[in-house]
């Protein structure tokens, strides 16, 4: 667990050199585990989220890549699967599996200590790459994924920062094994070449239907009796999007927190794109994080995260 933890510290303190995003990356690892932890006690089943890629334009058009990384069996993922195929601009699908972490070996890694470029090891998950292709998975490579982006004219190099990693320890090894291997995959194989992502979080099947869940660990904006969250703008258009060619709905899971600094646990909360979309201030963009701006809704219009069971 240990060198899991210094070695996720390790990449994220050299690949990110913002500190505002490195702070809200080594919190939000959080919401991601308290919320597979909560279906587990629920006895719900959560699929790992993937992410989407973003490879070079094709007729000024969006070509991209979907993954996932997990210890799951790609059985679980089939329908799942067929259903981000029918995304006009997912050209590639691909499923990456990895084994216990007792059983990784060591890697070299590139880091800035003390102003000085070094190389320090770090753990190296044992990947398995499939493709998914006329709705099965068949066995393939890394190289397969890699071979569809540019490579960066050079690396940049975060300095080193606070490590804030140290309440993972009370994960399980697996839950940790699975923020770890994600993160490697993303930015250490692919940190060479340029690439954009959009992500979500879990996998929510519910009758015959796949719910998307993006997570986030908040506490309430606003004046007391005028609450609400709010949801980068740049994802909204996305998530629609992709509501409209594949039928797959996205919800918003805030896990509440009480303030920015004890950040107590207050409740789970959820809501769905629609009902988000009806109760949003659209006239008004608020400052976010990136040159991102939020658009914000009242809090009341939130659901309890048991109602989605």
């Amino acid at each position: 667990m240990k060198q899991l933890i210094i070695g996720l510290y390790t990449i994220l303190t050299v690949t990110i050199a913002n500190n505002r995003f490195y702070l809200a990356r080594m919190l939000g690892f959080r919401s991601e585990l308290e919320l597979r932890d909560f279906f587990i006690k629920k006895k719900k089943t959560l699929l790992d989220g993937g992410q989407f890629i973003f490879m070079p334009r094709e007729n000024l058009k969006h070509r991209l890549l979907y993954i996932t990384i997990t210890k799951d069996e790609k059985e679980n993922y089939i329908e799942f699967y067929k259903n981000i195929s029918k995304i006009p601009i997912v050209s590639q699908l691909f499923f990456i599996t990895y084994s216990s972490s007792k059983h990784w070996k060591d890697c070299n890694f590139n880091a800035r200590i003390d102003g000085k470029i070094v190389n320090i090891k770090i753990p190296q998950p044992n990947f398995t790459v499939y493709g998914f292709k006329n709705g099965k998975f068949e066995k393939s490579r890394i190289e397969k994924i890699v071979d569809n982006f540019e490579k960066k004219n050079s690396l940049s190099f975060g300095r080193q920062k606070e490590n804030k990693l140290s309440y993972l320890s009370k994960y399980a090894i697996d839950s940790v094994e699975s923020v770890y291997s994600n993160r490697f995959f993303l930015d250490v194989i692919l940190r060479e070449y340029r690439k954009g992502m959009i992500d979500f979080d879990g996998i929510l099947k519910k009758d015959e239907n796949y719910l998307l869940l993006e997570s986030k660990e908040k506490d309430a904006g606003g004046n007391e009796g005028d609450k609400y969250f709010g949801w980068d703008s740049r994802r909204l258009p996305w998530y629609l999007y992709i509501k409209n060619v594949s039928g797959l709905e996205t919800f918003y899971v805030i896990r509440e927190v009480d303030n920015q600094t004890d950040r107590n646990f207050v409740d789970w909360r959820c809501i769905s794109l629609n009902d988000f979309s009806e109760s949003a201030s659209w006239l008004s963009e608020s400052g976010g994080g990136g040159n991102v701006g939020t658009i914000t809704c009242p809090v009341g219009a939130f659901k309890s995260l048991k109602e989605l069971l």
